[in-house]
């Protein structure tokens, strides 16, 4: 798996997200809307933490 610079901080961005936990788009935005899953906005950027991600 490739590795850059925001997974190695431990923040996945939402693609990174999908590809980690083998969902679509659609999938996570649900989950973050019904809040079984936390994101932050950094400007434009929705950025999920690793620690959310495995949780």
């Amino acid at each position: 798996m490739k590795q850059d610079s925001q997974t190695i901080c431990g923040v996945f961005s939402v693609n990174e997200f999908c590809s980690w936990a083998g969902m679509g788009r659609t999938s996570v935005y649900a989950k973050l809307k019904a809040g079984r899953l936390d994101a932050r906005r950094f400007g434009r950027r929705t950025l999920i933490f690793k620690s959310e991600a495995e949780r």
